[in-house]
């Protein structure tokens, strides 16, 4: 996701989720991992409120170094540390010429290629028990467009669960 979405206000919207899922005892700060995130479209007291509550942040520039599979199986084994987990996948984080229909397209985002490599890393993994894909705005949909790419990642993510239980299976 592109943002933080931890903002404190009372009434919920695309910005306030996570941060109320942590403020309720919800999410554990140490098992939450925001991955993508631009810093310079976040406002400085949502990034401290995310360390505040020990979470894990890693900017889109660091993933874009280093590669998604290096912090996406970090912040899985955290999150399922304690049991089962959920993967949220904002579709602003995809670089606008993949997915203009958002709410809040951005021209510097993760790719496809990536998108996709994160859903199916979810699926592989056991203890991921939903993935969600958010922030998809139709009414921006040129020819569709952004509608196959959160398809894709979808299904992208049932693969991997498809292959995780076909190898538990043949174990």
């Amino acid at each position: 996701d592109t943002h933080t979405d931890v903002k404190n206000k009372p009434e919920i919207s695309s910005g306030t989720p996570f941060g109320k899922l942590l403020r309720e005892g919800f999410l554990r700060g140490e098992g939450f991992t925001k991955i993508g995130f631009h810093s310079n479209l976040n406002i400085k007291q949502d990034i401290d409120f995310q360390h505040q509550q020990q979470a894990h942040v890693v900017p889109l520039a660091q993933v874009q170094k280093d590669g998604m599979a290096h912090y996406l199986s970090r912040a899985l084994a955290r999150a399922t540390a304690t049991g089962p987990a959920f993967v949220s996948f904002d579709t602003d984080g995809c670089a606008e010429a993949y997915g203009p229909a958002v709410s809040a397209p951005i021209a510097d985002g993760s790719t496809p290629r990536q998108a996709v490599e994160i859903a199916f890393m979810a699926g592989q993994h056991g203890q991921v028990r939903l993935f969600e894909v958010v922030e998809l705005n139709l009414t921006y949909d040129r020819d569709n467009q952004t509608a196959r790419l959160a398809a894709t990642i979808f299904t992208a993510f049932l693969t991997g669960v498809a292959g995780s239980l076909l190898k538990q299976k043949q174990s």
